[in-house]
């Protein structure tokens, strides 16, 4: 059950679409919304001898307070529709660990961030949601600037496959079944077939070799399916670059939200198919991702 949404900000660039959306998953779940944003200023790290701690201490409270005041203020329009708001600041010039870590220490179950789109000379700089879910141990919806449709389909991407991935589809699947329940969508389950592409695999062989890959990778999610029962839209197994198979799918089935999970805790990470979070931020630019972390923090 979504009770904790966190609306995470690095600045309040769209701001607005973001809390849009967990409005509207709190106006379906009673969950409370806290929107808490980073800040942070180099008077932190001046040493004692060259500024007191006192004036220290007085000059980040007021900047936090400054930064707390300009936040209500953008958030008033939503004190009305939103039963439980909560606003926070949080001191740090590490804006991703800070917002895993208070998203562990107040129990969120979902933490939202607005998707930015840098420009290609500002893509040498991480993008803070690659950052945020290279250090969140907790589901994090990045938002793209694009309201919901009335009804929301949800579909999540499975990797039925490979060894020791049974949790992290099982995480999946139940996130994926509250949504779709939540937003009155349909839900499809998915399996990327990457290898039927393979370059490795003799031309004379190759029907028989997408056949069976195709068959078994088909049996395997409909066995997945059928341990966790839910009246699915579709179950699919499509093939090629996963950011490919995976948009052609969402445009087909009219996919707002896709499910993904995160295998690994530190640095770039790979997803379930070996694609890096990068490649399905860049590529699948008019979907809401879900990233699902391998193991609750």
């Amino acid at each position: 059950m979504i009770e904790r949404v966190l609306v995470a900000l690095h600045d309040r660039e769209n701001l607005g679409t973001s809390l849009e959306k967990a409005a509207l998953l709190e106006h379906f779940t009673g969950a409370k919304v806290t929107v808490a944003q980073t800040c942070w200023d180099w008077v932190s790290e001046e040493p004692a001898q060259h500024f007191p701690q006192e004036e220290i201490d007085s000059v980040t409270s007021r900047m936090k307070a400054t930064e707390l005041n300009n936040l209500s203020a953008s958030l008033a329009p939503y004190q009305q529709r939103i039963a439980e708001l909560e606003v926070q600041v949080l001191w740090s010039k590490h804006h991703a660990d800070a917002i895993a870590r208070y998203a562990l220490e107040t129990s969120t179950d979902l933490i939202v961030a607005p998707r930015h789109n840098p420009a290609l000379l500002e893509r040498v700089a991480l993008p803070e949601e690659l950052k945020l879910t290279a250090h969140a141990h907790t589901p994090l919806l990045i938002a793209t600037d694009q309201p919901w449709p009335e009804r929301v389909n949800v579909m999540a991407a499975l990797d039925v496959l490979a060894q020791g991935h049974d949790e992290l589809n099982r995480r999946l699947i139940e996130f994926a079944q509250q949504l779709a329940k939540v937003l009155g969508g349909t839900l499809h389950l998915v399996n990327v077939d990457p290898a039927t592409t393979s370059t490795a695999v003799p031309l004379e062989t190759m029907d028989e070799f997408r056949r069976r890959s195709h068959e078994t990778r088909s049996d395997a999610l409909h066995a997945l399916a059928s341990r966790h029962p839910y009246d699915y839209a579709g179950l699919h197994v499509v093939a090629g670059p996963v950011d490919q198979a995976l948009q052609q799918l969402a445009n087909t089935q009219e996919i707002a939200i896709a499910l993904v999970g995160t295998a690994g805790r530190t640095g770039l990470q790979r997803l379930f198919v070996g694609n890096t979070a990068e490649t399905l931020l860049h590529h699948l630019n008019n979907l809401d991702l879900v990233m699902i972390p391998s193991a609750p923090g």
